[in-house]
């Protein structure tokens, strides 16, 4: 096999061969970084729902607390009030 020939087969062969190759790594590692994206995003969602509820019975207890608040302030305000006059 002379130095033409080999040329020959390189660019019939290898370099086509190599070019598939490389289209089949950058699949893979595509289908890899499109993994990790949505594993991260789904991450952040469950991170933002769970925001999302402890925000809600933190309000939700708040109210609640300032109702009762209100209530006793009330209370103590018609005690004092009787007392005094």
């Amino acid at each position: 096999m002379n130095l033409k020939e080999f040329s020959e087969i390189f660019k019939d062969i290898i370099i086509p061969l190599a070019g598939i190759i490389v289209n089949i790594i950058l699949v893979i590692l595509l289908a890899s970084l499109t993994s990790k994206i949505e594993q991260a995003k789904n991450k952040e969602l469950k991170r933002k729902e769970w925001q999302g509820v402890w925000a809600e019975l933190f309000l939700t207890r708040a109210v609640e607390f300032n109702n009762q608040v209100s209530k006793s302030v009330g209370i103590i305000n018609k005690f004092c009030y009787r007392t005094l006059f």
